[in-house]
């Protein structure tokens, strides 16, 4: 098949779902298909046939090439098929404002409604999902309804396939051979157990409410340890806090810890908790993050709400942090599920299903459907 397909910038370092996109794409070309790719900026992809420009022109000259299928990695240009790995604009906001006490909530959102900047990108969101014939890859049933309540989208042509995972460099038999140095890095002993969350804006990661819940139970469990791996340090100096900083191997973070901890207010489908199942962690996620979806709460780890009273969700946390601590069984159980759920979602399924939607997509694109 002969796949146009645009976005941003092909370039893994532009971020996760630009990476993700030159995975899938050289997948893609691997098992054979043609491919052309217009984007604002990046770098060549061997094998692509590969237009720079302003993406608002991809599309046209994209076209003259004659593809089966325009695939947009976004919401950037009107396409057949727009794979979306966040929500809409509309949804994030509301979303992500639901955890705001409720003065600053009132305020943003007042100050959302005057701004032209979020006016204009609802619009042009709405008006790409409302193109006649127009399909919608979401990364979660989290994503899928938030496109449904931005749009009256047919059911037909709103889909759902979570993201996939490289479960050879993210696997239990690569970190054993990493955890002792890193670990040693980190200033973990062997017997303190390391709690992981990944986050660059710790607001909405929840790194607040892990202070809350490590501070309470520093003194019920006093081998938990909460090991932060992001771009930026919160200058935390308690006795149970760790920082990791950014790496460009975070298999090796991994490899340090005992359980990822995922507690956002907001996430279309987390790639950490991917790679974290396939390290062979438990993971703990909130309900607000779309990858959660691919686990079953008690088996590969626990899902809890992030929003609600405040005690009950800072209390629920605390728990599942201190039971994780003492039952070192339960994390070997839970650890060996969630390598076994991950192996389910290699790249190469993923490629599986992409390239199914894909062939039905253009089949109803060429009878006119």
């Amino acid at each position: 098949m002969h796949i146009a397909l645009t976005l941003q910038h092909l370039s893994a370092a532009a971020g996760g779902a630009e990476a993700f996109a030159l995975t899938v794409a050289r997948e893609l070309l691997r098992r054979g298909h043609r491919l052309s790719i217009g984007a604002a900026d990046g770098e060549v992809l061997a094998g692509a046939e590969v237009l720079f420009g302003p993406l608002a022109e991809a599309p046209a000259r994209l076209a003259v090439l004659a593809p089966d299928l325009f695939v947009d990695w976004g919401l950037n240009v009107p396409a057949d098929l727009h794979r979306l790995g966040g929500g809409t604009h509309r949804e994030f906001q509301r979303i992500t404002l639901e955890a705001r006490p409720a003065p600053i909530r009132f305020l943003k959102r007042c100050l959302y409604a005057l701004s032209a900047r979020h006016r204009r990108l609802a619009r042009t969101e709405a008006g790409l999902l409302s193109q006649p014939g127009t399909h919608v890859l979401a990364v979660s049933h989290f994503v899928a309804r938030q496109v449904a309540r931005t749009v009256p989208l047919p059911q037909a042509r709103l889909h759902v396939l979570h993201n996939g995972v490289d479960t050879e460099r993210f696997s239990p038999g690569r970190a054993a051979g990493l955890r002792q140095a890193e670990r040693a890095r980190l200033g973990l002993q062997p017997e303190e157990v390391a709690f992981l969350l990944v986050a660059h804006n710790l607001r909405l990661k929840g790194f607040g409410l892990l202070q809350v819940v490590f501070a309470a139970a520093s003194s019920e469990v006093p081998a938990a340890r909460l090991v932060l791996m992001g771009r930026r340090d919160p200058g935390c100096r308690a006795s149970w806090f760790r920082y990791a900083g950014s790496s460009a191997r975070p298999e090796t973070v991994y490899a340090a810890a005992d359980v990822l901890l995922h507690p956002t207010y907001y996430d279309a489908c987390a790639n950490v908790v991917l790679e974290a199942l396939a390290s062979g962690l438990p993971v703990v996620s909130s309900d607000r993050n779309g990858s959660a979806e691919v686990m079953t709460d008690g088996t590969e780890g626990r899902v809890l709400p992030v929003v609600g009273a405040r005690r009950t969700v800072r209390d629920l946390w605390r728990r599942a942090v201190t039971d994780l601590v003492r039952d070192p069984e339960l994390r070997r159980r839970l650890g060996t599920a969630a390598r076994q759920r991950a192996e389910d979602l290699t790249i190469g399924a993923y490629v599986d299903r992409f390239e199914e939607l894909l062939a039905r997509v253009a089949a109803g694109r060429s009878a006119g459907g």
